[in-house]
């Protein structure tokens, strides 16, 4: 990679394992062992730094995941379960400061957790789909993180603060979804309802884990109601049905010396709309 003097090299092997062991007719075990890589590069927006300052390492992933995939009762259910863990090694953590997106490493983080779906025929007419999954993200080591207002560098020569033991920004440990679908034919076509839910637990919404700045664990809800016949369907929807407001991050504006407030980005509001597809 070579643009306005700056250069860098990266060459990596990567490779997976996958294991599959079928136990019965309809189950399935499997297992994966795999090596990542991601190229480092450098920031290049704004300011005056020095190139040596620009630059972020190499990204390297070791993760590995043991799961099942099994089919029940007539095949009316499905259900696949798994467990994971993976360590990142000069993990490339970004994060908004002022008005664009700065990348650093992290030296090390872990992730582990497990996960839970599928999905279930309950009658000719309903069906149902869901998901449940914990997943711990956590920096291991990080000596070069963002300080939020309040705390005293611990590198006061860099202005950085010791994450180490945090979580990152927008990683959020539990979240489930379950959806239900109605559908029938009826004199013109077909007929369906949807709806969606889905818990999220709380999160940071800081790069710099400010723990004023935590989003609580919320409930997020979506409908559709529709009908499809020859080659049209029409449909009502609405997505963040009870109107939750959810913060995706917040910033430190940068903008003024001394100012400490933020700027706050958040997920969609309520809407409502009518789509209407002709396929040919």
């Amino acid at each position: 990679m070579s643009a306005d003097g700056l250069d860098r090299d990266s060459d990596a092997v990567t490779w997976t394992v996958t294991p599959q062991w079928t136990v019965a007719e309809r189950t399935m075990l499997y297992a994966t062992a795999t090596r990542d890589f991601k190229s480092g590069g450098f920031n290049t927006g704004f300011g005056a730094l020095p190139i040596s300052s620009r630059e972020f390492d190499d990204e390297e992933v070791s993760s590995y995941e043991a799961g099942i995939k099994t089919e029940l009762w007539d095949r009316r259910v499905r259900l696949n379960a798994n467990a994971f863990y993976a360590t990142y090694d000069d993990h490339q953590d970004a994060a908004f400061v002022g008005a664009q997106f700065t990348v650093g490493n992290a030296e090390r983080a872990e992730l582990k957790g497990i996960e839970l779906e599928g999905n279930a025929l309950l009658s000719d007419t309903l069906t149902a789909d869901f998901a449940i999954s914990y997943a711990d993200l956590v920096y291991d080591k990080y000596t070069s993180g963002q300080c939020h207002p309040d705390r005293v560098p611990d590198d006061p020569v860099n202005g950085a603060c010791d994450l180490s033991g945090e979580h990152p920004v927008n990683a959020p440990e539990w979240k489930t979804h379950v959806g239900l679908v109605y559908e029938r034919p009826v004199s013109w076509g077909d007929a369906y309802a949807r709806v969606d839910w889905s818990y999220t637990s709380e999160y940071n919404t800081s790069f710099s884990a400010d723990p004023l700045r935590v989003q609580d664990g919320y409930d997020w809800v979506n409908l559709r109601i529709g009908s499809r016949w020859s080659s049209y369907e029409l449909m009502l929807w609405a997505d963040n049905l009870t109107d939750e407001t959810v913060a995706m991050f917040d910033a430190v504006l940068n903008i003024y010396a001394g100012d400490h407030s933020y700027q706050s980005h958040l997920d969609t509001p309520r809407t409502v709309g009518v789509t209407f597809r002709v396929t040919y």
